[in-house]
């Protein structure tokens, strides 16, 4: 069982799961296996509140989970299974109806992590099928042997202030940064998705030099996700049916390319994941509204496809920088756009 605790905690005690796709059930979040797995070893941590949406999160859901993928995360490395691993959320502000949640999907050492990398984007870009109750107990017996060992206490990491990367550099900082909080900032990427459009694109980034997640005290991560929040919330209002993907990574194998913890915040305009083909107006014609509507809905899916597939490359493939003037002119704006929410510290 995972323990949620203290970073000073003891080996945990057992834990009662109500579900048999659980592996801990805390006082405000939960370690589960996802509906709509990225891998098959993957875990999500969702609310145990009725806090559905991202915006609706407090202090008590980040913190938590910020120890539950701690948890996560220690589990794979102490039992030799992965080093490395990404983190990743997601968020729709105009929709009716969502459950966040984060997953955690770990990189195992060997060489099969560029394949790992092509098969995890290429869900994120096209969505993944929710897979079957059956399907999702066999995964979390898979995976529970992982968790069953009780694991030692996750110890407070205390890393340089400073360093050698991109994030730890003035210039870099000074042309980039919209948004600075006490332990955090906000950045904008200078070489953000630009195929078929330029899909809005920030960095969140602790103002101390920590390496990846493992380094982070809670209130770092906590200030994070208020800056996220915030982020969120500007986009609810500026683009309705946008699309917010938070994603972190740890290690080379997952993506990591700079030595500094950093969150991305990619935007999209629509959500351009197709979670199926199915056509429910062709199955059902009763529910049509017009003789055009199957004819809408066929359009629209392949429309759908073409975003995922440009979405798909770019997060694949490096994106073309953005020139001094472009990137002067996209921080300016987000400063001006941003300050007019409410304090997000």
């Amino acid at each position: 069982m995972i323990k949620l605790s203290l970073l000073t905690a003891a080996v945990p005690a057992p834990v009662l799961h109500d579900h048999p796709c659980d592996f801990h059930r805390g006082e405000a979040v939960k370690i589960t296996t996802p509906l709509t797995p990225l891998s098959g070893d993957s875990v999500s941590v969702i609310s145990t509140n009725n806090r559905q949406r991202f915006k609706q999160w407090k202090a008590a859901e980040h913190e938590e989970s910020f120890y539950a993928l701690r948890s996560v995360a220690a589990c794979w490395q102490q039992r030799g299974y992965a080093q490395d691993y990404l983190i990743l959320g997601k968020t729709s502000p105009g929709l009716k109806s969502e459950r966040f949640s984060w997953e955690a999907v770990p990189y195992p050492a060997g060489g099969w992590s560029d394949l790992k990398q092509i098969s995890v984007m290429w869900k994120v870009a096209f969505g993944v099928d929710p897979i079957s109750e059956e399907e999702r107990i066999h995964l979390a017996d898979q995976n529970r042997t992982r968790f069953q060992k009780p694991i030692p206490h996750l110890t407070e990491a205390h890393p340089a202030e400073t360093a050698s990367d991109p994030f730890c550099d003035p210039e870099v900082l000074a042309k980039q940064t919209i948004y600075r909080g006490k332990k955090v900032s906000l950045l904008y990427d200078h070489s953000p998705m630009r195929l078929g459009g330029e899909m809005p694109h920030f960095l969140v980034i602790t103002n101390a030099h920590k390496t990846h997640f493992e380094e982070l005290s809670p209130d770092e991560y906590i200030e994070a996700m208020q800056v996220a929040n915030a982020v969120a919330s500007y986009f609810q209002e500026a683009q309705p049916k946008s699309t917010l993907y938070f994603l972190h990574k740890k290690g080379r194998p997952a993506g990591q390319t700079v030595p500094h913890w950093h969150m991305h915040i990619i935007v999209k305009e629509d959500d351009a994941s197709i979670a199926s083909f199915q056509f429910p107006c062709l199955k059902s014609p009763t529910s049509c509204t017009s003789l055009s509507s199957p004819f809408l809905l066929i359009r629209n899916k392949l429309r759908q496809c073409g975003q995922s597939c440009l979405s798909f490359a770019s997060l694949l493939w490096p994106n073309e920088r953005l020139s001094d003037e472009e990137l002067a002119e996209r921080v300016a704006f987000y400063k001006k756009e941003l300050d007019t929410l409410p304090p997000i510290h």
